[in-house]
């Protein structure tokens, strides 16, 4: 921060740096450890090491001894000092200029602002109006620190320096009117109504800039309340206001723009991209910044139609439609933003905007080679899906381009509506035709069996009951003549011994008892070669008997 050259050259050196500003000193000498001395402008004095500073500043920027320094390496060392946020040092620096009559008030008035920014200057400033018959030359200095000082403390102000209210008022309105149109234009409507209060104090509450300032503040506070909510209308009596009142009409594109702005952006935060674009729209064509195109654009990108209100002011795709003009980034996101709102109008079967919608996107992106044809299908495909078949071929006859014959079946498939009713019906049919298809097979085998239980037990009644002599055996024949299975199955029971109806235990019993006779193993005395005929007679019976059951289905 501070160089001091206090070291066993200190003797040679003739300057010391102050926020590397050189100030020239005859000599600086070492006393002690903490002490040195000091000879600066003809006087000399041992002070410590840590007042140095202060004390080669005292002697440069005494006021008594003004001119000392030149006023060019004044300021200089006080932008140094502002840039190290020494307003201490500033202010002494300040104070010897300030009563140079070579210096500009312009000059003044820029550190001035600076100064003020350190929250110890207002008893800084005070002490300066205190002197301030010294700066009736330099009225515009005057009316700068009785600013700063009023926006704290007014009635300070009006008690020690009334007579130059009155001896510069003219000047003190101006100036009082131009930073309230300052402070309004940044958006800091706080500060705007401090400076009324001050102009109040100060220049009484019946001057007339003071109440037209005050009107002037009602209707900016509406005005601004009416972007907020995307109103046009809450800014017509402001701009009639601005119609009379040059300082408002020169300010009100950067009072309504900057306020556009800040509520554009708070809306993107939240993700109100609707809300966003219809306040973007409040402002003229020509007012447009880049900052105003970016805004837009991304506005535009993050609009979704089934999630936002759509926008159908006439107004809000004027005001577009000309910034697209501008910038090709926004056009493309306009383009974009106008087929999302027509595809999800053909969704929702909703055509009240399409021809709006298209209207707009025509006339940013002419059609005379039919660029526009896909869209056009797609709104034949949304017709015929709602049922208006003779206006989705019409639409189709608009495509210059040609239309596939996949595209005309598409719309006729579109064209034909299956309720869910119908659908559910389809659904079942075919679940009932599939189960059908898998079990098809086992009912043939069950029809099959009962059909066969059925006839054997009408032969059997049949038989148990004749009606009369002849009848059992023609009925009989007649009945198993349907299958020659059961006939045969029955007559291999008979050469066992056995009757039709003898289950598989009885036939295993009389196929054993009947070989058991003829084995040539098991027959007592050796058996013949007619026995050995008859062994394979009885096992090729038996196994035609389990053969023709398995055939005719029988339970084992």
């Amino acid at each position: 921060m501070i160089q001091l050259l206090v070291c066993s050259s200190l003797a040679r050196s003739e300057s010391i740096l102050i926020h590397r500003f050189p100030f020239e000193v005859e000599e600086i000498s070492a006393v002690d450890r903490k002490n040195v001395k000091l000879r600066v402008l003809g006087e000399e004095i041992v002070i410590s090491k840590d007042e140095v500073e202060r004390q080669v500043l005292r002697s440069y920027f005494d006021p008594e001894r003004a001119g000392t320094l030149p006023a060019e390496q004044t300021r200089g060392f006080i932008k140094m000092a502002l840039k190290a946020k020494d307003y201490s040092a500033a202010k002494q620096a300040f104070l010897s200029l300030v009563f140079d009559p070579g210096m500009s008030e312009a000059d003044l008035a820029v550190f001035l602002r600076k100064l003020a920014q350190d929250k110890r200057s207002l008893v800084y400033f005070k002490k300066i109006l205190l002197s301030a018959e010294a700066l009736k030359s330099k009225p515009g200095i005057l009316i700068v620190l009785m600013y700063y000082v009023g926006l704290h403390d007014a009635g300070w102000v009006r008690q020690h320096c009334l007579r130059y209210t009155y001896l510069f008022g003219d000047r003190l309105r101006n100036f009082l009117d131009d930073k309230y149109y300052e402070a309004v234009s940044n958006g800091d409507f706080t500060l705007g109504d401090n400076i009324l209060r001050t102009a109040s104090v100060l220049l009484g509450p019946d001057d007339s800039v003071v109440e037209a300032l005050h009107v002037i503040n009602a209707r900016l506070k509406r005005s601004m309340s009416a972007v907020t909510m995307g109103n046009l209308e809450g800014l017509l009596p402001l701009k009639d206001l601005a119609a009379h009142t040059p300082s408002l009409q020169r300010l009100l594109p950067t009072l309504i723009l900057s306020a556009v702005h800040r509520e554009t952006e708070k809306r993107l935060l939240k993700g109100e991209s609707d809300q966003a674009i219809k306040i973007l729209t409040l402002i003229e064509p020509e007012w447009a910044t880049s900052e105003t195109l970016r805004f837009l654009k991304e506005a535009l990108d993050g609009f979704k139609p089934g999630e936002h209100r759509p926008l159908v002011e006439t107004r809000v795709y004027n005001l577009i439609e000309a910034l697209a003009h501008k910038e090709s980034a926004v056009k493309e996101a306009y383009l974009n933003f106008l087929e999302r709102l027509i595809q999800n109008a053909f969704r929702r079967g909703s055509f009240d905007n399409v021809n709006f919608f298209m209207s707009k996107l025509l006339r940013v992106r002419p059609d005379p080679h039919r660029s526009n044809d896909s869209l056009r299908l797609d709104e034949a495909l949304a017709l015929a899906r709602r049922g208006s078949t003779a206006q989705a071929w019409k639409k189709l006859n608009e495509i210059k381009t040609g239309v596939s014959l996949i595209a005309k079946f598409r719309v006729w498939a579109a064209g034909i509506y299956i309720g869910p009713y119908l659908i559910a019906f389809l659904l079942a049919l075919l679940a009932l035709l599939i189960y059908v298809m898998c079990n098809l097979s086992k009912w043939e085998i069950w029809f099959r069996k009962n059909s066969q239980a059925a006839r054997v037990q009408t032969v059997d009644s049949a038989s148990a009951h004749p009606s009369e002599e002849g009848t059992l055996p023609l009925f009989t024949n007649r009945v198993r003549s349907i299958d020659p299975r059961r006939q045969e199955y029955e007559e291999f029971l008979q050469k066992l011994g056995l009757p039709p109806k003898a289950s598989l235990k009885e036939i295993k019993a009389a196929y054993r008892n009947a070989v058991k006779a003829v084995h040539p193993d098991l027959k007592e005395g050796g058996s013949s070669s007619q026995d050995s005929v008859r062994f394979i007679e009885f096992t090729g019976i038996y196994e035609h008997i389990l053969e023709l059951r398995k055939a005719l289905g029988m339970r084992e």
